[in-house]
């Protein structure tokens, strides 16, 4: 899957990838765009106040976390 995200985000791996993920960085330092976003079920309950990421789906119904590591 990484192909795939690196394709439809045109984003770069932000270091080397690990065994069964990877962080993907805008190499222009621009925001994500593209994917789906998943919406999450009624348990584990609502984001948190201030939560910094966002969680996607990709065709094959993998999650991802991306992150907005800004935030402090």
């Amino acid at each position: 899957m990484l192909a795939f995200w690196q394709a439809a985000l045109r984003y770069v791996p932000r270091e080397p990838p690990e065994d069964d993920w990877v962080v993907l960085q805008d190499p222009g330092g621009r925001r994500w765009r593209g994917c789906s976003r998943w919406e999450r079920p009624p348990m584990p309950g609502p984001p948190e106040p201030g939560e910094d990421f966002v969680v996607l789906q990709d065709p094959e119904g993998n999650l991802f976390c991306v992150v907005d590591t800004r935030v402090e």
